[in-house]
């Protein structure tokens, strides 16, 4: 009997902890603009929503300083704090960074992690 509510409870809970682990596990691909968006409609008590947004490097000269252009066109300034990417970055590539949007003016997107193609 036991075995049984065991084995009932494992086949009804899997594929809800599997669909909660993809829907919550990559943070949404979102432009420069919806990640301030998404940052203005945040209570200042909740934790910054991580997204990711796809750029175009422009210009690299440091690490936590870098200019880019996402899918919309608009050029920003990415802050990387991460640690140090596998091949290094170079203007003109493409690469995805992991992140979020700190305001100011102008505002910049705080990268922890960057994945390149």
């Amino acid at each position: 009997m036991i075995r049984r509510i065991i084995l009932i409870g494992a086949v009804l809970s899997i594929p809800v902890i599997v669909y909660m682990a993809v829907y919550h596990g990559q943070p949404p691909n979102v432009t420069f603009s919806e990640a301030i968006e998404k940052t203005q409609h945040s209570s200042e008590s909740d934790p910054a929503s991580k997204v990711l947004v796809d750029v175009e490097l422009l210009d690299v000269a440091r690490l936590t300083d870098i200019e880019a252009k996402d899918n919309a066109g608009r050029v920003f300034r990415i802050e990387y704090t991460g640690t140090e990417p596998d091949r290094p970055l170079a203007p003109n590539t493409r690469a995805r960074f992991v992140g979020h949007v700190h305001g100011g003016e102008p505002p910049i997107f705080h990268a922890t992690q960057v994945l390149l193609p």
